[in-house]
């Protein structure tokens, strides 16, 4: 047998290269796979569904997205076109991305629960391949008054992951386009592709204004940074920001990212953040965020001083028609700054004028160059020292101290913690001591025998003479409860009715 394995391969047994029965197998799986696939490919669809069918399943399938996966698993996704041999999909598919589609531009809202779980199943790759690609093209014939359309395409794009946080799997097996080398190479690439086209038919669409506000802070905070191309995104963000009003406010953070991180330039934009800063400001739920964009706006060393001195005396101006949260942040804010450009505090040294007509600024100029800032003082802050709380004129009196050498630190406070801390304290305590007894009983967290004991050992300790005897024992007068239906009478010691205010409160 030897002698004929090797007449017929010739050379020496050891030297022949004979497939060994496993190998032989595995080969023919793969051939048999191959074979199999293409087969899947050239037959003919049996299972298909029109638009309006798979809309209508969509509709019907609310509570159970399950059996739509199971529906969309029956249809032929993908084929061999006869003309180049390229692999591509099915009119079955094609009318299962339409039919979605058309689900999501109705003009009902869906819940977001079951946009929840309906992207669980078209944020897989090849399937929102399709999905981005048709609603970047339909989203343009959307029109404004269509909210709940726009509340549908933005719900599920903020369902969709980025490729860089999760890349998703492929919803149908067997030989794809996403299956080829030339697609599997570059799959990361292609899904942030389509991550980035679903939201810039987002922010390039006529989208009605009550979505814009939710939009503009989610793609600050979490699409922006995602995004490949995010310069696209500027046209979006200064449209916004031109507009004024609340919009402008929310869309500062995304602006400072594009200029900061992206060398964007916005001629006159510190005009414009300067003619959002108004007392009206200080009463939204984006104040803190405000302030801090504020504090980064202004911490560059470069920044002419003139800027500077305007925006510390227009904040000081507004804090007189503010609420009591942002009072001390903004107060720690001013005295940053001035700390940090130390020649806008010249305005501290300047004495303070009679009356309101004879302060030199201009507090309706937007344009800061004009505002004659450099002229006037921060007598506003002055005011704030006869403020009925206590923290706010502690804070205020830095303007009659030395410029400090390190910046402090500025912590924004709610408005429950402000009064807690208040409540808390006796009449004539310091500021900074704050009854832990007062803190622990409105957490719940006093002990039902503290107080007998406590009696026990004030007995106890009364019959003891010597050291245990309290020779000077201090009386304090502890808080009680007011009513908050009148306001403090003293609030402003001094005569603030010259002030207009009606035209101050308007962004």
């Amino acid at each position: 047998m030897k002698d004929i394995d090797v007449a017929m391969f010739g050379g020496d047994y050891d030297e022949v290269d004979l497939i060994s029965e496993d190998e032989e197998n595995e080969y023919l799986n793969v051939d048999l796979q191959n074979a199999n696939e293409e087969c899947e490919l050239e037959k003919e669809e049996q299972y298909r569904k029109s638009t309006e069918e798979w809309t209508k399943i969509f509709f019907i399938s609310a509570a159970t997205p399950k059996v739509v996966s199971i529906e969309m698993l029956k249809t032929k996704p993908f084929e061999r076109d006869p003309a180049n041999g390229k692999i591509i999909p099915t009119a079955s598919l094609k009318n299962l991305v339409y039919g979605f589609c058309s689900f999501l531009l109705r003009n009902s809202k869906i819940r977001r629960i079951y946009l929840r779980k309906l992207s669980q199943i078209f944020s897989s790759r090849d399937l929102f391949h399709y999905v981005s690609a048709n609603l970047q093209k339909r989203s343009v014939n959307v029109g404004r008054e269509s909210v709940n359309t726009w509340w549908n395409i933005f719900h599920f794009a903020t369902f969709v992951p980025h490729a860089s946080v999760r890349l998703t799997k492929l919803f149908f097996g067997g030989v794809s386009p996403f299956t080829q080398p030339a697609w599997s190479k570059r799959k990361k690439a292609i899904a942030q592709n389509d991550y980035d086209n679903l939201w810039l038919a987002l922010m390039t669409g006529n989208v009605n204004s009550k979505v814009a506000l939710k939009m503009i802070v989610h793609i600050t905070e979490h699409v922006l940074p995602l995004l490949r191309t995010p310069f696209k995104s500027s046209d979006f963000f200064f449209k916004m920001f031109e507009k004024g009003d609340t919009y402008a406010i929310l869309s500062l953070g995304a602006i400072f990212k594009l200029i900061t991180c992206h060398n964007f330039e916005y001629p006159n934009f510190y005009d414009h953040v300067y003619s959002l800063t108004k007392p009206s400001l200080f009463h939204l739920e984006s104040t803190e965020k405000v302030l801090n964009l504020l504090n980064a706006f202004l911490s560059s060393s470069h920044v002419p001083i003139y800027i500077v001195a305007a925006f510390a005396k227009r904040l000081s101006r507004c804090l007189l028609f503010s609420s009591i949260e942002p009072i001390e942040p903004t107060l720690g804010l001013i005295r940053n700054l001035l700390t940090r450009h130390p020649n806008a505090a010249e305005l501290v040294n300047r004495p303070i004028p009679a009356t309101l007509s004879m302060d030199p600024f201009d507090n309706d100029e937007d344009v800061l160059s004009k505002t004659n800032v450099m002229q006037s003082s921060l007598w506003e802050i002055k005011i704030l020292q006869h403020h009925w709380s206590q923290n706010v004129r502690k804070r205020a009196g830095f303007v009659d101290k030395s410029l400090q050498k390190i910046e402090s630190f500025v912590r924004y406070k709610s408005l429950d913690e402000i009064m807690a801390n208040d409540m808390a304290k006796s009449f004539g305590e310091d500021s900074n001591q704050v009854s832990e007894g007062y803190l622990k009983s409105q957490a719940g967290e006093v002990d039902e025998d503290e107080d007998d004991h406590s009696e026990e050992n004030a007995k106890f300790n009364k019959r003891k003479g010597g050291k245990f005897q309290k020779k000077h024992e201090e009386k304090k007068v502890h808080s009680v409860a007011f009513s908050f239906l009148q306001p403090p009478v003293d609030m402003l010691h001094f005569k603030t009715a010259l002030l207009n205010g009606s035209s101050n409160w308007s962004l």
